[in-house]
C-alpha cells in the first residue's frame, strides 16, 4: 500500500494537500505496523489474528 501512496504522491493527483497529508499519514503508520509486526513470524501473526476475530 505505501508503494502505490508514493507512486501517487510524485502525479497530479498527489498534489491536493488535504489527499498528499492522508496519504504520508498512511504511509507512515504501515511503514511502524510493519516494523512492529517484524520479530513475529507470519503464522504467529495469522494466530493472533484469528483469536481475535474468533474473541
Amino acid at each position: 500500500m505505501s508503494e502505490i501512496f508514493e507512486v501517487i504522491l510524485v502525479t497530479e493527483t498527489g498534489d491536493d494537500q488535504d489527499l498528499r497529508t492522508k496519504m504520508m499519514n498512511c504511509i507512515k503508520t504501515s511503514k511502524m505496523l510493519a516494523k512492529a509486526l517484524e520479530p513475529f513470524s507470519d503464522l504467529q501473526i495469522k494466530e493472533a489474528c484469528g483469536k481475535i476475530l474468533n474473541a
